[in-house]
């Protein structure tokens, strides 16, 4: 009877051992696919927040790239507007002496001998970026003129705006854009301000008269009159 108790005991002890084995080894295996499973999560996470990151930086590649390539566009088109006004100077003074001589220029070398001038306040001008005429209005680069006749010309290149002052006068012109701002109230135009060589150009009559400076053009001479003379 001791015997059989004995045996039944050590079996009894046996099944316990391998019981609690058992029960520790799925502890573990769960332990161990809890800590897989969070690996997993953070990876997938760490994955996510990279391909984010990496659409982030792709998009700002992108607007970078394509505002280079806008503002070499505008390049362009300034370089375009250069070579025609400077054309259209020289078609134009070739074209004077032809009339005035009677005989047809073909060497710009002599028509450079005639410089179109501009006088502000009785005052001759020279400009680098000659007046231009376009659809029959005659542009001109504001601040030389402006500045002769005592206005504030200020230009935000940010957002292509060219504001000019004189006395209680406020003109406000962006470029490209039809509509011009006068004293606060708004004033459509027919040929917008343009920039060409660098240079902010605007129609000579309507600004001048705007600003309450008389425009006088001779057909004989070419040459133009802007504001009263100085000795008046």
């Amino acid at each position: 009877m001791k015997k059989t108790l004995a045996v039944l005991l050590s079996v009894l002890l046996c099944t316990v051992c391998l019981t609690s084995g058992v029960w520790a080894k799925s502890d573990i295996a769960t332990t161990q696919k809890g800590k897989t499973d969070k690996v997993k999560v953070v990876a997938k996470e760490n994955a996510a927040k990279k391909q984010a990151k990496d659409e982030e930086k792709a998009e700002k590649e992108k607007l970078k790239q394509e505002q280079k390539e806008e503002k070499e566009r505008e390049r362009i088109r300034q370089q375009e507007n250069c070579g025609q006004a400077k054309k259209t100077a020289k078609e134009a003074k070739i074209e004077k002496i032809r009339q005035q001589t009677g005989q047809q220029v073909k060497n710009y070398g002599q028509a450079k001998k005639l410089e179109e001038k501009i006088r502000v306040r009785g005052r001759y001008l020279k400009y680098e970026v000659p007046p231009v005429i376009k659809e029959g209005r005659t542009l001109i680069p504001v601040r030389a003129i402006m500045n002769g006749l005592g206005a504030k010309v200020d230009w935000d290149e940010k957002t292509k705006i060219v504001t000019i002052t004189k006395d209680k006068q406020e003109v406000v012109f962006k470029l490209d854009v039809n509509e011009v701002l006068v004293n606060g109230e708004t004033v459509t135009i027919d040929m917008p301000a343009q920039l060409i060589c660098n240079r902010t150009f605007v129609s000579l009559r309507f600004l001048s008269e705007t600003l309450g400076e008389k425009v006088d053009y001779d057909k004989d001479t070419g040459e133009i009159d802007v504001g009263e003379d100085e000795e008046d």
